[in-house]
């Protein structure tokens, strides 16, 4: 009996841990998050990764089912290769099974890779045109590219443009701005050309462009630093005419280089939020506490907020099922800091609509 009883006792001693171990595992659930940590838009990187790390933390202290880890990666814009290779380690390693990724660059580069293996993956800064695409378990919580392309090209032509000069940067997203919005304005567009990414010496390209007359220009920069460089080279290169863009111009940081170079710039921005979920509010609190000053843009802290949420949402009510999570989302319905969060068939998010705002005496102001 003793022999017998030892060996009980040993069995537990051995096992017991192991299977503390497995409890602790089954109930960790791991989010890998891929955005832009350097480079032009290390910025909005650095919004995403606070957001998603402060609301760990309070995950952490609210939910009684589960224990969430965000963990980091780097994807550069989609720039290289780095988007796609943290997809694979994310997925094939650590086992991951939701991704939260920001830009166009990133998303395109990742949602086959994420569809492929039933990952389910929100995109937080992405509004290429072909992120819709991507497949069923692929959701953005930003707003898709050709509404906004669209509404831009209308204001260029509404305002007598009849040649219009359309530069961009070479990355995903800007180029995908540049196709669209050179659609769109169809034969008036009498020059169109890329300049690198993170490229900020722009005269050449910029002579070239004015050596065809045009009547108006649309830059496509796709960080604040080679906004600032497209602006200030063309006021400095003789450039009078208007200037149309997309939401670079709403960082402080751009307003404060260019100065009298900005005024009279139209540019293209996400919608004003009229109204927030309170819990929101106090999320909006503690960041200031936290880190100390408010994010560069607040609507990328928006939709990061909402897309953790949605995804957090769906695993509280239907477990760790990518595949019944996903199809939660499809019918998921909830206030938060976007105003009513909800899916349509392609993943994108509903009711929102690009707005354009102008700049004068260093100021900004909404046009529509």
């Amino acid at each position: 009996m003793r022999l017998s009883f030892t060996f009980f006792v040993s069995i537990l001693v051995i096992y017991q841990p192991t299977t503390l171990c497995d409890a602790e595992q089954s109930k960790l659930v791991k989010f890998g998050v891929i955005a832009p940590i350097t480079g032009g838009n290390a910025s909005n990187g650095q919004d995403i990764s606070r957001t998603v790390k402060l609301l760990e933390k309070r995950l952490n202290k609210s939910s009684r089912k589960y224990q969430y880890r965000f963990t980091i990666e780097d994807g550069r814009c989609g720039v290289g290769n780095g988007a796609a290779t943290a997809a694979y380690k994310f997925i094939n390693i650590d086992q991951v099974k939701f991704l939260i990724t920001g830009c166009s660059g990133e998303t395109l580069k990742v949602g086959p890779i994420a569809e492929r293996n039933k990952v389910v993956t929100i995109a937080v800064l992405s509004m290429h045109k072909d992120v819709k695409h991507l497949g069923d378990y692929i959701f953005r919580t930003y707003l898709d590219a050709e509404k906004g392309m669209k509404k831009i090209a209308d204001l260029i032509v509404k305002e007598g443009a009849e040649k219009v000069a359309v530069i961009s940067e070479d990355v995903p997203f800007t180029v995908g701005n540049h196709e669209l919005v050179s659609k769109f304005l169809g034969e008036r567009v009498v020059f169109s050309d890329f300049f690198e990414a993170d490229n900020t010496d722009l005269r050449t390209l910029i002579l070239k462009a004015r050596s065809y007359m045009p009547d108006a220009y649309y830059f496509g920069p796709a960080s604040p630093d080679t906004a600032i460089a497209l602006v200030n080279q063309a006021r400095q290169l003789g450039v009078t005419q208007p200037i149309y863009s997309f939401q670079m111009p709403d960082y402080p940081k751009f307003l404060e280089a260019t100065g009298k170079n900005s005024n009279g710039i139209r540019y293209l921005v996400p919608p004003r939020i009229g109204s927030e979920s309170p819990d929101f509010a106090s999320f909006m609190e503690e960041f200031v506490k936290d880190y100390g000053e408010k994010p560069s843009l607040e609507f990328v802290v928006r939709t990061t907020y909402d897309a953790v949420n949605a995804l957090v949402d769906g695993i509280e009510s239907v477990g760790v099922n990518p595949t019944a999570v996903k199809d939660f989302l499809y019918h998921y319905r909830k206030k938060g800091a976007l105003g009513v969060v909800e899916f349509d068939k392609n993943g994108d998010i509903k009711n929102l609509n690009f707005m354009v705002k102008y700049i004068k005496g260093g100021r900004t102001y909404w046009l529509q």
